[in-house]
């Protein structure tokens, strides 16, 4: 007969340290957020923006390497298989390969060719922290549907000389990356592809647009996470939480539900975190299930399948190794015994008790690597108010213009609804700013001269 507790024996190989210390370890079972617990050495700070993560996605989409370095020994590569007639033709050549692959200015890029042979970054931190972000991507968006992406992005390759050259010349990936991210979200996989396939339709806007693009996927991604584990079992993976947004030329106040819904809400989220990257990969351990990548919900559910009392021995194991175990090693007095609580109840026990036990560094550090992203992409200083989550121009026009899609317009009700699927959420202040913009540049059309109905023009 099946038992359904945790493994005691298997849990203290995992957590006891050579010097037979508790040690808070994660991702082995169950890899959660790709964010590092250091504040250096491998936390990505984007300040050249995120063209490198995009680039290595579209050669990882093309069956490249992750990493390129357009380092000198490329070059001559590339030179030493042609033919010029002058020294001086072979600079020009030269030029024209650096003009071409990005290296002169990334800011300026006009081709695939430029976005995807673009450099990693010269910090090997940078370049650790933007990796656990590919590959995060990788796994949620790009893996289960990598055909069809890839012949979306094919759509817009050249198909001249430089291609040809490439190539020949490009390392062409040997090894396929191993799964390591669990897709919690079919929705915004699905979207996201959708997405894609609209914005391939202008190439200009694609190219122009791209990095937005990629990145708020990523973010939207990192924050259901983070909103929807902290629910414990109750994790919706189909309702998901659009979030306040204003733009980024409003003036920001108190009562706006973009401060108090927006990026002190996700910072107190993302907080304590790191005590569900340790827990549930405490809970991985157990008697019935080897699976790997599973949350509170996901054992709620087998368990609601196991029966009443398989359900029962399972909460009483929980309080059981919290109570004799982790207190013990932890030198902390239990708070609660087991007296017939349901589930969530028990989880939540096992979090703040392991919050009592992690260091000050874990709550300071691990969240710095999502606030930073949030700060770097989606920030308006708010003066004393602090930071305030916000989109720019740029990125307003982005997300109209794959929310419109395939239409010549949609109606302005429509476009909120589109946004909101997108993770963007405005309130009524926000959606009059947001259509005066749009007016201003002759995006907005009205049914009739008494503007019963307001449509939001195709972009694209």
């Amino acid at each position: 007969m099946m038992e359904y507790t945790l493994d005691f024996e298997r849990i203290k190989d995992f957590v006891t340290d050579k010097n037979d210390k508790y040690s808070f370890e994660r991702r082995k079972y169950v890899r959660v957020l790709p964010l590092p617990s250091r504040t250096t050495g491998d936390r990505a700070e984007y300040k050249e923006g995120f063209s490198t993560v995009t680039a290595a996605l579209l050669r990882l989409i093309g069956g490249e390497a992750l990493v390129f370095s357009q380092q000198s020994s490329f070059y001559e590569e590339i030179l030493e298989a042609g033919e010029f007639d002058t020294d001086e033709t072979k600079e020009v050549f030269k030029e024209f390969l650096q003009a071409e692959l990005g290296e002169v200015d990334r800011d300026h890029v006009n081709t695939i060719q430029n976005i995807k042979y673009i450099e990693q970054p010269s910090s090997k931190a940078e370049v650790k922290g933007q990796t656990q972000i590919i590959e995060f991507f990788y796994d949620i968006y790009i893996r289960d549907q990598h055909e069809e992406i890839e012949q979306i992005i094919n759509q817009l390759q050249s198909k001249g000389l430089m291609q040809e050259i490439l190539s020949g010349h490009v390392e062409k990936s040997s090894l396929k990356l191993k799964q390591k991210y669990r897709v919690l979200f079919t929705s915004y996989q699905k979207l996201f592809k959708e997405d894609l396939r609209a914005l391939a339709k202008n190439p200009g806007f694609f190219i122009g647009n791209i990095d937005e693009f990629f990145s708020h996927y990523t973010f939207i991604a990192l924050t259901q996470i983070i909103l929807q584990t902290n629910k414990f079992s109750r994790f919706e993976s189909n309702n998901l939480q659009s979030l306040p947004f204003m733009m980024n030329n409003e003036q920001a106040s108190t009562w706006r539900i973009s401060y108090k819904e927006g990026y002190k809400r996700l910072e107190e989220q993302v907080e304590s975190f790191y005590a569900h990257e340790h827990l549930l990969n405490i809970l991985a351990l157990n008697t019935f299930t080897d699976d790997e990548n599973l949350y509170y919900h996901d054992y709620k559910a087998v368990l609601e399948q196991a029966g009443e009392d398989a359900k029962r021995c399972y909460i009483e194991s929980l309080y059981k190794w919290v109570n004799t175990v982790y207190c013990s090693y932890k030198n902390l007095e239990p708070q609660v015994q087991y007296e017939g609580q349901d589930l969530d109840a028990a989880y939540k026990y096992m979090y703040e008790m392991i919050c009592k036990g992690l260091s000050k560094e874990h709550f300071s550090r691990f969240p710095q690597g999502y606030t930073v992203f949030m700060k770097r992409f989606y920030r308006k200083n708010g003066g004393q108010l602090g930071t305030i989550l916000s989109l720019n121009l740029k990125q307003l026009l982005l997300f109209v213009a794959v929310s419109v899609g395939d239409n010549l317009r949609i109606e302005l009700n429509e476009l909120w609804r589109q946004l909101e699927l997108r993770g963007i959420a405005f309130d009524d202040n926000s959606k009059m700013t947001v259509v005066a913009m749009l007016d201003k540049l002759n995006y907005i059309d009205k049914k009739s001269d008494s503007g019963d109905a307001q449509y939001v023009k195709s972009i694209l």
